[in-house]
């Protein structure tokens, strides 16, 4: 695990390094818990840190 960020609300995201990549520095996407999911940032990406942007708060 690289980055791990909470919200407010409860979510968590992530960033890390998968087993099998040969980065050290980092895997292809974040990973959100809840709801479960994933998003990748396409090939040859490579995410350090993980971060929620909440503009509109206040």
């Amino acid at each position: 695990m690289k980055s791990i960020v909470r919200h407010h609300s409860g979510e968590y995201v992530w960033a890390g390094v998968p087993k099998s990549s040969g980065s050290h520095f980092g895997g292809p996407g974040v990973r959100f818990h809840p709801p479960a999911d994933s998003r990748t940032c396409g090939k040859g990406a490579v995410t350090y840190t993980a971060r929620i942007a909440v503009p509109a708060c206040r």
